[in-house]
């Protein structure tokens, strides 16, 4: 493994590292040409990579998919204007009027329970409840097939 200076040559330290290597496979059973990391650790690898896309990718879709309602308080913009495709009235509307209405539970906004659950206890404490269906009963519409809930005219509408 010397050279003739007495020096050891990069080749013949490369060529007696990989004898080593070869004895040491034969040993435990592995080729030469599966001379890659154990399975097992590139598997943990590839399953920590991605569980670090699949929480930044959660993450990502969660920021993106929240609203911040509160950015309209004070900031002096109409805050009675109801986004473009909402189904919900705007924060600040005239209760019972036409602007007032949930689209998306076709009730007026400002007696809808479903969007907004703080409702609920004055509705159990008039008795306007249906246990039931979890609904004011003056809302229930699986009780009361014959109620009819209409949305108010706009203003300024010819009846």
């Amino acid at each position: 493994m010397r050279g003739l200076g007495g020096e050891s040559s990069p080749s013949a330290h490369l060529a007696a590292f990989e004898r080593v290597l070869d004895r040491l496979r034969t040993r435990i059973g592995c080729s030469a040409a599966s001379a890659s990391p154990a399975p097992e650790i590139e598997s943990e690898r590839i399953m920590r990579i991605a569980l670090i896309g699949i929480i930044a990718l959660a993450t990502l879709a969660t920021t993106m998919g929240c609203e911040d309602k509160s950015s309209d308080k004070g900031s002096g913009a109409s805050s009675a204007v109801a986004a473009p495709g909402s189904k919900h009235a705007p924060v600040g509307v005239r209760p019972g009027s036409h602007a007032d209405w949930c689209g998306e539970h076709q009730v007026p906004e400002s007696m809808c329970t479903r969007c907004n659950p703080s409702l609920i206890a004055a509705f159990k404490a008039t008795g306007d409840w249906c246990v039931e269906h979890n609904l004011p009963e003056s809302q229930c519409l699986i009780c009361n097939p014959d109620l009819k809930i209409e949305r108010p005219p706009p203003t300024g509408a010819k009846p």
